[in-house]
This record gives structure tokens, sequence and C-alpha cells, in this order.
């Protein structure tokens, strides 16, 4: 990939050192995801079809390429893969998953089947209500994944209609709180209205903070509908895909068991990290380093979000870019001292020039705006460049990562703007 940069760095010793680049991860990066009997996932290189991945293999994500890096998620849904379906009409529901329906409307289990990669259930409900009632759908029982109070959770699914019309009522994807026996604590829900459109298109997701102090449960409907009203004819077909139920406050990308083995999964964190040294960085951290990147989601409250860190193998002695909880501030950390960057627009691409000076200071442009610094940092003792998390994976970036280069230099502050505007989207 060509990057353009000034004629100054000609002057200043040439040109950077991309250690990651779409599709591509410099050899100098240790790269490493912890997962047993799980499967990652990323959209592959057409944009449309998913595709699944093993312990520590770098995801590059659509048609862009980024390297996808996220923080330890589990889905507690033990068969996303829709296994053990029977059709016919009312057939056998994929094994652990549940439903409920009115009185005078039947089921019929069309089949399974994989679209864009992603394995289905495509289900017809049809009648007409006898008894007012919901219809709703589950990737799993009420009361089998274990949450508590203060706890955060999303779920998410894909969703297609392939026939018919929805019910002429709200339709939405839902997620409870729940006592240990399955009552019901409190309920957060996102209305949903999936089309024709290709199945990988329709992800859905909704998230809730559990509240209730009774709450010892959690559980989603995937899809449901409000109360349909007696008399009212029903007739549809939808394809439900890749259910999710993980502890978080926004959806992470799906995780798998893999085929044939229905179980919770768990994607470890992945981390993205190299040795200075093999960088031709010294010790007190003097380098510039150039990031184009994108966060789908703000910093949830609570846990921020690692861009960039020099560091000791440590989490105090630290020079970093971040987006701190709770915002969608990215700013500068020289160890305790901060200086706010700028603001980032979730799923919008940023671009940042960063210089450190070797003496404990750090400065940067984002998107060529002029120069903002923290002073105070380490001057000594650093020995890793981390990209997207700390050390041991915590404080991670759920995000893409487009470009990360590196000068093993520190530019002057007026040439960061210049900098910055010349990285790609």
């Amino acid at each position: 990939m060509s990057l353009a940069l000034p004629a100054l760095l000609g002057a200043l010793g040439g040109g950077p050192r991309r250690l990651v680049a779409p599709g591509v991860l410099d050899p100098a990066i240790g790269f490493a995801r912890a997962q047993v009997n799980t499967r990652s996932t990323a959209l592959g290189p057409d944009g449309a079809a998913w595709q699944e991945y093993l312990a520590d293999q770098p995801r590059f994500h659509g048609t862009a390429r980024r390297l996808l890096l996220a923080g330890q998620r589990t889905n507690a849904l033990r068969n996303p893969r829709c296994e053990g379906a029977v059709a016919g009409i009312v057939g056998t529901l994929p094994t652990n998953w549940t439903e409920t329906r009115p009185a005078g409307v039947s089921r019929e289990v069309i089949g399974t089947g994989t679209e864009d990669g992603i394995q289905y259930l495509e289900v017809r409900y049809f009648g007409t209500v006898t008894a007012a009632a919901a219809i709703t759908l589950r990737g799993e029982s009420l009361t089998q994944v274990v949450a508590a109070v203060g706890e955060s959770w999303v779920s998410s699914c894909f969703l297609r209609l392939v026939a018919g019309a929805l019910p002429p009522v709200a339709c939405t994807t839902a997620i409870s709180g729940r006592t240990a026996g399955g009552t019901q604590t409190g309920v957060s829900s996102a209305t949903v209205a999936p089309t024709g459109a290709p199945l990988s298109s329709q992800r859905v997701a909704v998230a809730r903070t559990m509240a209730d102090p009774t709450t010892a449960r959690v559980s989603a409907n995937n899809f449901t509908t409000a109360t349909i009203p007696v008399d009212t004819v029903v007739d549809f077909a939808l394809r439900l895909g890749w259910p999710q139920l993980e502890q978080g406050s926004f959806a992470s990308l799906p995780i798998l068991p893999p085929a044939g083995s229905p179980q919770a999964s768990t994607r470890g964190p992945e981390q993205a990290s190299a040795s200075l040294g093999a960088l031709g960085i010294g010790a007190g951290g003097a380098c510039t380093l150039l990031l184009s990147a994108l966060l789908p989601q703000a910093a949830p409250s609570g846990v921020g979000q690692t861009l960039l860190q020099l560091d000791d193998g440590g989490t105090t002695a630290r020079l970093a870019l971040d987006n701190p909880a709770g915002g969608s501030t990215l700013r500068l950390a020289a160890a305790a001292n901060t200086a706010a960057l700028g603001s980032m627009t979730p799923g919008t691409t940023f671009r940042v020039a960063l210089a450190i000076d070797g003496a404990g200071r750090i400065a940067a442009s984002l998107n060529g705006a002029a120069a903002i610094a923290a002073t105070g940092g380490p001057a000594s003792g650093l020995t890793t460049l981390r990209i997207g998390s700390q050390a041991g994976g915590a404080n991670p970036a759920f995000g893409e990562f487009g470009l990360v280069a590196v000068l093993p230099f520190a530019t002057p502050d007026a040439a960061l703007p210049a900098l910055a505007a010349t990285l790609p989207a």
C-alpha cells in the first residue's frame, strides 16, 4: 500500500514502517487470541460472507481489511449454529431453543442452512389467532444463563424475512433479567423490521443493565411480537442466525462453538504488540506513530479503550493514546497525566499522528488539528509497543485498525497535523 507523507520525512530519515496495513501484519508484531473450542468471526473480503477463525489467527474485516482487535467475550448461548432442528409442521426447534406462540397459530420448521456463512433456522408461523398472545423465538431457555444485578448484557442475532408479512403489531428483539426461577425482573427491547435483504446485512442487538436485586438469570427473546389480537391472520417465514448473548454494553462480533459441539464459547482478548528494540526504538520511547482506526462504539462507563501504548510491561509507566471510559474523547496519557486530544465519531475512521520525545512527553494531532501534548511520562525503561490494549489485554479497544506505522524518531509538533492529514481513511 502506498502511503503519501510530507517531504519532511525524507529529510528526517525516510518513510514509516507499516506494522498494520490492510490484510497485513508486520512480522515484528506478535499476535495472540486465546480460545478453546471456539471460533471467532469476521466479514470476508467481499464484505458480505462471514468467515471463522481459530485461535491466534488475526482477523481482517470486510472490504477495507482492517485488523480487528477486541477484548474477551463469551457467547453464553450453547447452540448459535442452530443444530438439532428437524423439519416439519411443528417439527423440532434446534437443541436448547424455545418459543411461545398464540393458540391457533401453527409452526413449521422449514429447516436449517447457511447464508453468507451464517448458520440459520428458517421457521414459518401461520394460522388465525384464537387467544391473544405473542410469538417469541429464543436461542436458549429462560433460566440457563446466570447473571447478577449491576451486570450489563447484550443480545444479538441476524434476522431475515423470507416470506409473507410480519404481524400488524410491534416486532422487537429483547433482553430480560430473570429470577432463578425464570420470573422476569425487567426487560429492554429494540424494534426490528427484517426484510428480504441478505442475512449478513441484518444484525440486530439490544443491551440491558440488570437493575432489580432479585436478578439471577438473563434471557433473550431474539424475535418477539407484541400481543397479537384474536382473529388476526398470521403467515410469515423468518430466518434467524447466529444468536448471541454476552456480558457487555455493546455487541461484539459473533462467537461460535465448533460445529457439532454446542456449548458456551469464549473468545479471549486479542493482543498485538512488538518489542521496541525490534522496531529500532530506545528505552525512552522516542518515535512517531501513525494511526488510522475506527471504533464502532464509544467507551462504555467504567472501562476505557486503549489504542496505542508504550510501556514497561505494566499499566502505570506508560505513554498512550486511549478512549477513556464513558464517552467518545480521545486522550493522551503520560503516566498519570492526561490531555484531551479531541473526539471521535463512533463508526467513522479517525487519523492520528503521535510523537514521543524520549523524555516523557507525548504529542499528537487528530485528523490534522493542532498538536496537543501531555508531559510527565516515563523517560526510560520502556520495552513494548501495544496496539489495541494494555498489558495482559486490559482496557481493550473493540475496534478496527487500518494502519499503524512507526518512525524511530520524534517528529516536531508542527509537522504532526500534516502527517495526520495524509493518512488513509
